[in-house]
């Protein structure tokens, strides 16, 4: 047994031996921990990394974890408990501070230890130094966030994609360039260049994998996205250097398309600007070289233009006026303002602008220059000079003040009518500027404002101050004029101070008048043509001038009000066809009305029409005004008549009818009285003479005359209640077959002592809504007139058809029918007329009247036909129940 246990204890040992050798020989630092956590084992290689000795890891049991950073000692501890499934604890990651303060990155990795028994002895931990590791991944990172964060900020659009086409990378930019999502842009395969029409780009796609080289190519797209752009595109294959196969590097160049585009154009429109000059013009680079030149230029130079363009302006200049020139250039291009160069060449004195062309940035890029040859200018200059004494003396006999100030505004000359309206003598005003006039200071300086600015400029009514402290109103009329580089002002000043006195006055008597038509009731106009009109047109070439020219350009609300408006601006500057609704008919009744009575003055009745285009009556007084024969304008009052002719049309109307009732009253019914009256005698006579047997006869005759009578007292009364609207109106809902009955039936009566047949046609019986009473008056006034009018043995119809809506109710005779004359005056009280029947029958007129009354309130109308000798056809069109 003490043998087994010796040899045991030297394997033990041997293996011990073995394997500290092998760790004291490895570059990792091992050691090992026992149960409580306390190191009990060291290799060498600990005191080379941390710079502790084995011997200080012994004696301090817990120093292994004294040396961890601060910042992973959490971790450390937390790996301590995380084991896989095998028991082994997680490899982690962590730092060390060694003995000399040296941070160091270890790579920890950590077994537990079992004795036979399967009892935890200790855990054995291995730790290798990756320090230049964890660097190299720093500086990785730090590189690779730079690089990532150049390309996501890239103004170029990045993709690469693989063998396939599939997208592995693609920058934010390159979706805002195509219109497109950045997770469009990752989930497309670059097949989808196909869908951009016209745009070549997948064919260069091709040709770059082809030709194995980089190809750039510029086009213009609408993408599969929508967008419209202009692209420049660099195809780069990348020929196995990584996964990816294809690299596309886009740019969105629309802009700078925009810009050459616009850049063109802006040469060409500069082009057409310097052969529009008057000028010799051209235009030169920063460099002095052409860039443009007209006409003008090319032949002061004794140059063609393909000879200048690219070349120095200098090299074609005489070299006595290039340095003056060089100056001028700098000047420009150093304050970038224009700048004005005077020289003298082969006797000759030119003039020369330079001006600076600025790009939309403030950039001065280019330098326009214009050259006038203003030796004649001096000439006219000196002329000048000499004639302004004739000047001045012509302007000092002169009645409006006369002043001649340069730019600053200071007076040179003022002529002697200025000097008296301002108190001032000439050599006073000359020690003044002409602002120092104004009685106010601060009033702004509107006529030399305007001059400066158009070349000519007033100011009416502008208070001027004299030399003795008074203000006076003055007409300022001043125009520009230059003289080789000065500017001059001359004014044309009269003193109207009386005249805005009268004007204020004026003013007041007008304002007076246009209160007065303004509050006026009556309509007042002020007509207005756009042409003036020859008087001595036809009236047909006057009424299409009228039509298409004359406008109301002002009236007061009563005209709007006329003509159903609310307010004056709702008429003016309207042209007055439009009041007539563009009723041709109706304004050339009004136009022919204007032309034959407006010129005089007198009142004229005119039909118009209101807003709301129902036709009014207007009464209107105008008077044309015509200047060297031809027509300005038309001006006058206007009312609105349309109440006022209703009132008297129903005046009329009344008039007539009292008129007819006492025509009734005091004839018609005194006449059948007065035939009973004489029958009656006749009568008594015969009974005192005991003639018995002629009795008869003249009862039968004033039964006759006496039924004619009550016939017509009851149309009289009914007629009167008709009137005075004292008849009550019932309609209901009839069969027309027992609407008929009654009025058929006294017909056939009635036509039996004539022999008349009475028939009536009823394709279908139908039901109408109508007054019962009313309708059986108007059928027993036709049937009465039918058979009143028939000869003996003739016929009466009643026929009765069905149109659309309505039932059309036709009595139809064969009688003597009605003359022309008579037609006119039916349904006419103020013409009604009484006629006698066939045998006599006695007519008082007012049977028709009720017809038309009664077919009125009922909804319906009535018709007439009627031929002589051939008879006639009442119509009542009354409406069909619902």
């Amino acid at each position: 047994m003490s043998e087994q246990k010796d040899y045991t204890i030297k394997r033990l040992r041997e293996e011990l031996y073995f394997y500290k050798s092998i760790i004291d020989n490895s570059k990792n630092w091992e050691y090992v921990t026992n149960s409580q956590g306390e190191c009990i084992y060291v290799s060498n290689m600990a005191e080379l990394i941390t710079g502790y000795s084995s011997e200080e890891f012994y004696a301090n049991k817990k120093l292994i974890n004294q040396i961890i950073h601060p910042e992973d000692v959490t971790k450390y501890e937390e790996h301590d408990h995380e084991l896989d499934d095998d028991g082994f604890r997680k490899s982690i990651e962590y730092r060390i501070i060694s003995k000399s303060g040296k941070v160091e990155w270890i790579d920890h990795d950590c077994v537990r230890v079992y004795n036979d028994k399967g009892r935890l002895i200790g855990v054995r931990s291995i730790n290798r130094v990756i320090t230049e590791k964890k660097e190299l991944e720093s500086k990785y990172k730090e590189l690779s966030n730079i690089h990532q964060s150049i390309v996501s900020q890239s103004p170029t659009g990045i993709a690469t994609y693989d063998k396939d086409g599939n997208c592995i990378f693609a920058n934010p930019m390159i979706g805002k360039i195509i219109g497109a999502t950045h997770d469009q842009v990752l989930l497309q395969n670059y097949h989808f260049i196909q869908s951009w029409k016209d745009c070549g780009l997948y064919e260069q796609i091709l040709k770059a994998y082809r030709e194995e080289r980089s190809i750039e190519y510029e086009f213009e797209v609408e993408s599969s996205f929508g967008k419209e752009s202009y692209l420049n595109c660099v195809v780069v294959p990348l020929n196995g250097v990584s996964k990816a196969s294809l690299m596309l590097l886009v740019e969105d160049v629309s802009e700078k398309h925009k810009t050459e585009l616009e850049l063109k154009k802006s040469q060409e429109v500069t082009a057409t600007l310097l052969n529009a000059s008057d000028e010799a013009a051209f235009l030169i680079d920063l460099d002095a070289k052409f860039l443009a030149v007209n006409s003008i230029c090319t032949d002061r130079l004794k140059s063609k233009e393909r000879d200048l363009i690219g070349n120095c302006a200098y090299d074609f200049l005489p070299k006595s006026v290039i340095e003056s020139r060089k100056q001028a250039m700098h000047e420009v291009v150093a304050k970038k303002e224009t700048v004005t160069l005077i020289d003298e060449r082969d006797g000759l004195i030119v003039k020369s602008k330079l001006y600076p062309v600025l790009n939309n940035k403030g950039e001065l890029i280019q330098i326009a220059i214009y050259s006038k040859d203003i030796t004649q200018d001096l000439i006219a200059e000196r002329k000048i000079k000499e004639s302004e004494e004739q000047f001045r003396t012509i302007t000092s006999n002169m009645k409006e003040g006369i002043t001649f100030v340069n730019e600053e505004g200071k007076f040179l000359y003022a002529n002697s009518a200025f000097c008296e309206m301002s108190g001032f003598s000439l050599q006073e005003l000359k020690n003044l500027n002409i602002f120092e006039m104004k009685a106010d200071p601060n009033a702004p300086n509107i006529a030399y404002n305007e001059s400066l600015k158009t070349g000519e400029g007033k100011n009416r009514g502008a208070e001027f101050r004299r030399k003795d402290g008074s203000v006076y109103n003055v007409d300022v009329r001043s125009q520009l004029i230059t003289i080789g580089n000065q500017k001059y002002i001359t004014g044309l000043i009269s003193d109207i101070t009386e005249q805005l006195k009268q004007e204020k006055e004026l003013k007041q008597i007008k304002d007076k008048l246009t209160n007065f038509i303004e509050t006026n009731p009556v309509g007042m106009f002020f007509l207005s043509l756009k042409k003036p009109m020859p008087i001595g047109y036809s009236t047909e070439e006057k009424y299409n001038w009228i039509k298409s020219y004359l406008y109301i350009e002002n009236c007061n609300d009563a005209t709007a009000k006329a003509y159903g408006y609310i307010k004056k601006e709702d008429l003016i500057n309207k042209k007055l066809f439009e009041l007539f609704w563009n009723d041709d008919q109706l304004f050339r009744q009004a136009v022919k009305a204007f032309i034959k009575h407006s010129a005089n003055g007198k009142n004229i009745e005119i039909v118009g029409k209101s807003k709301s285009g129902d036709y009014i009556n207007l009464i209107n007084n105008s008077f044309h005004v015509i200047q060297d024969n031809q027509l300005y304008s038309i001006q006058g009052s206007v009312e609105n008549i349309t109440e006022r002719k209703k009132l008297e049309k129903d005046l009329k109307l009344a008039i007539a009818s009292k008129d007819k009732f006492i025509s009734i009253i005091s004839h018609d019914l005194r006449s059948p009285f007065a035939s009973i009256l004489g029958f009656s005698e006749m009568i008594m006579e015969k009974i005192e003479k005991k003639e018995y047997n002629k009795l008869q006869k003249y009862a039968v005759l004033i039964d006759k005359a006496i039924q004619n009578t009550y016939s017509f007292l009851n149309n009289l009364l009914v007629w009167a209640q008709s009137q005075s609207d004292k008849i009550i109106f019932n309609p209901n809902s009839y069969s027309v077959g027992d609407l008929i009955q009654e009025p058929l039936e006294l017909a056939k009566q009635i036509a039996s002592a004539k022999n008349i047949e009475v028939s009536l046609s009823l394709e279908k019986d139908m039901c109408l809504f109508v007054d019962r009473e009313m309708i059986e008056t108007v059928l027993r006034n036709l049937f009465s007139n039918a058979i009143k009018f028939t000869p003996e043995n003739g016929k009466v119809e009643l026929s009765i058809i069905k149109a659309y809506k309505t039932a059309r109710l036709n009595v139809i005779d064969s009688g003597v029918g009605i003359d022309k004359e008579h037609f006119a005056k039916l349904f006419k009280i103020e013409e009604s007329f009484s006629k006698e029947g066939t045998n006599g029958e006695k007519g008082f007129g007012l049977g028709l009247l009720l017809c038309k009354e009664f077919a009125k309130k009922n909804k319906g109308r009535i018709l007439v036909k009627s031929e002589m000798g051939k008879g006639s056809v009442f119509t009542i069109e009354l409406p069909l129940a619902d």
